[in-house]
Order: C-alpha cells, then structure tokens, then sequence
C-alpha cells in the first residue's frame, strides 16, 4: 500500500460526519451548454453590456477569465468573434464606432476542444495532505488533526443553448479536515465567474436599457434596484427612530450609510451604524419564505470611561421586512 492509498483510506475511514460547501448553484450559475461540433462555431457577432448585466460571480473576479480582457471593455460594446483552432480574434466596437483587437491563441495556454467548449486546464493543482499523531498511554494511535485537500482551476469557452457565448473560470478545492480523536468534515468549495456576451442582431446600444440585471450569487442583500436601497434606508432609520433617535438624526445617518454601500458595490451582510449620540446600530440580513428581512442585533455605546454592548443574535433586538429586495441567505 502506498502512503497515498494510507491517506485516502485514513480519510474515507475517519469522515462520515459531515459535510460542509461553499459552491455557487451550479445549475443556474453556468448557462447550459449548446452543442457545438468545433472552435469554429464560436464565431459570430456578440453584445457586451457591462458587468451588472453581463457577468456572475461568485468570490471571484473577471480578471481571471483568460480568453478576453474583460476589464478592458467598455459597454455597451458590439464584439465581432472569429474564432479557428489556430486563433480567436475578438473586435470590440463601441457606440462611436471606435474599435479594439484581443487576440486569444489556444497553444499558448495548451487548451484543447473538448465535445462541445474549449478547456484551459491549467497546471494541475497539487494536492496536500497532513496528519498530527500520537500514542496514548496503552499504545493505541491517537489522530490530534488531520487534513486533507485537492484543488482544481479549469477555465472554459462555449456557446449557450440560447446563443449567448459564454467564459468561465473556476477554482474548487476539496478536502477532509478533523481535530482532535473526534469526527471530521468532509468540505468543498469553488469560487467562479462567468462572463455572458448575447447573441447581437445589430447595434447593442438600443437593447441595453431592457436588459435584466445578472443574478448575485454572493451572501447579503442586493443594492442595485433602487427601491431596495431606498426600503433599507427607511428601515434603518425607523429602528433608530424606535431606539430613541431623533428623527431628522436618524434619516441622515441610514441615508448617508445606503449612499455609501451603494456607491462600494457589492452584496452586504452586515451593517454597523454609527450615530451622534456615542451609540453604534449593528445590523443583518436574513432570508424568509417571503423576502429579506433586517434585523438589529447588536446596539454599543461608548461612554468616556467604557462601553456597554448588548447583542442578540437569538431573538434579535429589532426587525424590518425588506420586500423590495433580493438577497442570499
């Protein structure tokens, strides 16, 4: 037996305790592929709308997609593919007509077509595996930690069943940890992002405006739709209200903490609230059958000599429905 069928077996013997993940929903997050006899099928005319309503991501950033430069992009842009086994040109005009080459060589990045797309395996990721052991007072083997992972980055190129061309980059990572002589935890997770051109029928510009915004994938509440942002600032202040704030005072703090939130991007958890009277408001989001709900769950005043917090995260100090926004629990 080899020290890796050891470790393998160690780990399969020791796990069935658990399992944790942290993984985008696969069947939504990846557009289903559409069947594709070549490289050359990949050609064609496509719209990019900028990253509201043409990417997903998910603890990932689009720097990592290698077939485009994507940060480079401005949008709304028409991008004209010309995609062979040798090459894959990608001109991107914009609304003035001005015009811009990314040029992708397969053989560079050793990528190959596979069935219907175009994969870029990248280098394997080395697994890694670790054990703490020990001998107890009769002989018996004692395991105080033990760890195991895998990791695995593919970068992909195909075309959707609705047309749309479609780049992805992912990384997953798998592995088994456990402390002490007690049950372990099986794991998983994979950080993605996907970029979505649709498919163009003429200038992009018009189609812009009635583009649905991409589904976040992230943890926390969702600021892009106005109405959310403006229900949250109204939410905000009226717990302030309720807590002993004045009114004027507390509109003008949860105003200016949504403007902030909003002009950072981004999907938000957590919200601390900082008021002129010395007391900090900090607040969460949850997720119910019937939307997004805030709930306060900590409130901290600062005095010159300490600070006196109270939290609750059982029963919570204060909640608000939130019915205009979208969030992930």
């Amino acid at each position: 037996m080899t020290p890796r069928d050891l470790v393998a077996g160690s780990v399969l013997a020791l796990a069935l305790t658990g399992c944790a993940s942290s993984v985008p929903p696969r069947d939504t997050f990846y557009p289903p592929v559409a069947a594709a006899a070549s490289v050359e099928q990949l050609s064609g005319n496509y719209c990019y709308y900028g990253p509201d309503l043409s990417v997903r991501s998910f603890q990932r950033g689009t720097e990592l997609i290698p077939f485009l430069d994507v940060d480079a992009l401005w949008w709304p842009a028409t991008i004209r593919v010309e995609a062979t086994p040798e090459r894959i040109v990608f001109t991107c005009t914009d609304e003035t007509g001005y015009e811009e080459q990314h040029v992708f060589l397969p053989s560079d990045y050793q990528a190959e077509w596979r069935e219907d797309r175009l994969v870029l395996p990248w280098k394997r990721l080395a697994s890694s595996a670790g054990a703490s052991v020990g001998f107890g007072v009769l002989g018996g083997l004692l395991f105080n930690s033990w760890e195991f992972e895998g990791m695995r980055r593919e970068s992909h190129l195909y075309r959707s069943a609705d047309g749309q061309l479609v780049m992805t980059d992912f990384l997953r990572r798998k592995g088994y940890s456990q402390e002490g002589n007690g049950g372990g935890q099986f794991w998983e997770d994979e950080d993605a992002v996907a970029l979505l051109l649709e498919p163009a029928t003429g200038d992009c510009a018009p189609g812009m405006p009635s583009r649905p915004l991409q589904p976040r994938f992230e943890r926390g509440l969702d600021l892009r739709v106005s109405a959310c942002a403006d229900r949250l600032a109204e939410q905000f202040a009226s717990v302030l209200v309720e807590k002993g704030e004045p009114e004027d005072v507390a509109q003008r703090v949860s105003n200016e903490t949504v403007d902030d939130l909003v002009t950072n991007g981004g999907n938000w958890t957590e919200f601390w609230l900082e008021a002129p009277s010395g007391v900090t408001y900090k607040f969460d989001v949850g997720k119910k059958d019937d939307g997004c709900v805030l709930r306060m769950f900590g409130r901290v005043k600062k005095t010159r000599t300490m600070t006196s917090p109270t939290e609750n995260r059982i029963w919570f100090l204060a909640k608000r429905p939130l019915p205009e926004c979208a969030c992930v629990p």
